[in-house]
């Protein structure tokens, strides 16, 4: 991945399997992480998918949510821990090697989150995957940036535009999962990627 802003998708909450298959093969080029947050699928489902993934080559580094067993059993990269999960830090010990993410949603949670690979910061915007919430808003995200121990990845209500936006703020890369799954996803992640290239050029 080297020094690019990440790019991170997370799946819909109950994904087709053969789809998402098809999406790893087409987006590797353009996204770094592709987090399976698979809401109304059992484990079994859940670890055949991944399995199934995770052998797929080229494509972009598997997260499973919430489950960091899962995540080695499977053979995927990382994990991607709420603020109700495991500390990382336990997860880091129980599970060497094993890339972590986290979610936060203020300031103190991104402080608190020091030793994990990156982290979520949401919502920036309003999204209607988070009904009735509203958005931090981007001088939020700037300010949380500039004071967080780790990379911020700015989630919630994320296009292009928006895009190009949290990484003048500050962030490291962008999460996003209605906008891409919303539209053609293998185009909507090219058109990311575009904006997150052209918002780094112009530095």
């Amino acid at each position: 991945m080297g020094d690019r802003a990440r790019l991170v998708v997370i799946s819909p909450p109950a994904p087709d399997p053969s789809a998402l298959d098809a999406f790893c093969a087409a987006a590797a080029h353009a996204v770094d992480v592709l987090v399976l947050r698979c809401e109304d699928w059992s484990a079994r489902r859940l670890q055949e998918t991944a399995s199934r993934l995770a052998r797929r080559s080229p494509r972009p580094a598997l997260f499973v949510s919430d489950r960091p067993d899962l995540a080695v059993a499977t053979g995927c990269e990382g994990v991607q821990l709420k603020e109700s999960s495991l500390r990382p830090a336990e997860v880091a010990v129980a599970f060497p090697g094993l890339r972590i993410g986290v979610s936060r949603h203020d300031a103190a949670g991104l402080v608190a989150s020091e030793g994990v690979e990156f982290a979520f910061l949401s919502p920036i915007w309003a999204t209607a995957s988070k009904p009735g919430r509203r958005g931090l808003g981007i001088a939020a995200l700037r300010a949380a940036a500039a004071a967080s121990p780790v990379p911020v990845v700015a989630l919630g209500g994320i296009d292009p535009g928006r895009a190009r936006e949290a990484l003048r703020a500050g962030a490291k890369g962008v999460a996003v999962r209605s906008w891409v799954w919303d539209h053609d996803p293998v185009a909507a992640v090219s058109a990311l990627r575009d904006a997150l290239s052209a918002s780094e050029a112009s530095r």
